[in-house]
């Protein structure tokens, strides 16, 4: 049975769940000035053990718990998006053909110093 307590959130007969909202501030991109990210709200449920963990990570670092996750969460789409950039950069070579050193293949005697 959930119970909501006003204000506070909701718990079931174990869990107690708080609602918090971020707000990730106005960002400016890198490539142009001009754009502007648009702010966004959500509403993310946490236990109450993860959130008091949260809010000490948070105060440690002198943000609010919110501000904790936005960079946090930027941190992890920022890597994502180097990932990704650098999966199509490697798919693009390989579709390019073999890459090109210059030379012919070695023979496994050369590469072993092998006298014939």
């Amino acid at each position: 049975m959930v119970a909501r307590t006003p204000g506070r959130g909701f718990s079931d007969s174990s869990v107690t769940y708080f609602k918090i909202s971020c707000h990730v501030n106005y960002v400016q991109n890198a490539n142009t000035v001009s754009e502007f990210a648009m702010k966004q709200n959500i509403t993310l449920s946490l236990d109450t053990a993860t959130l008091k963990h949260a809010k000490q990570l948070a105060a440690q670092r002198n943000l609010s718990v919110s501000k904790l996750l936005a960079e946090d969460l930027s941190t992890h789409v920022a890597a994502e998006r180097r990932y990704e950039q650098a999966r199509r950069q490697a798919l693009t070579w390989l579709q390019k053909g073999a890459l090109e050193f210059g030379g012919k293949y070695l023979s496994r005697d050369s590469v072993h110093h092998r006298d014939k």
